[in-house]
């Protein structure tokens, strides 16, 4: 189980992004990866970017936000199609008002239904040991070519709210 909240949002996002590209080759950050020549793959690289008060307060709720950025590369002139399609199924699966609900203890993406507790008095709370990581904005950027490779960032903001 991961000890830290960025631990656990950067294993939420990155679960949801192998879930979204089943099939596809997946540099993290810090794991050795020999990409293969001809062959699309994506790296994803995690940035925290503020950590401020939400509420004013003794115990406030916090809000963290951050950017998990996806840089895909497609084979260098291979055309455009391969690298839009990776880069429109990144950013649909990720796209503004998307809620991720995810289980820490058993490194799992759930549904909204699985995710809450729902109350004696009708409201809902989230499950021990579930975080829901929202997204802001998913947007892709201009590509580029770095030999081999034609690479296209699709940059995805998120953010949650923890006590």
């Amino acid at each position: 189980m991961a000890n830290n909240i960025y631990d656990n949002i950067r294993a939420a996002l990155e679960t949801h992004l192998t879930d979204t590209l089943v099939g596809t080759d997946i540099a993290y950050e810090n794991v050795a990866f020999s990409p293969t020549t001809g062959t699309l793959f994506v790296k994803p690289t995690f940035i925290p970017t503020t950590t401020q008060p939400a509420t004013r307060g003794l115990n406030p709720q916090l809000l963290y936000q951050g950017v998990f950025n996806t840089m895909v590369h497609a084979p260098e002139g291979s055309g455009p199609a391969l690298s839009d399609s990776t880069c429109n199924t990144i950013a649909d699966a990720f796209a503004a008002t998307t809620d991720i609900f995810f289980d820490i203890e058993n490194n799992a993406i759930l549904t909204e239904a699985l995710a809450f507790i729902t109350q004696e008095d009708g409201g809902r709370m989230l499950a021990n040991n579930v975080i829901n990581v929202s997204i802001r904005y998913a947007e892709r950027q201009q590509g580029r070519i770095d030999t081999p490779w034609y690479t296209v960032p699709v940059n995805i903001g998120w953010y949650v709210y923890n006590t």
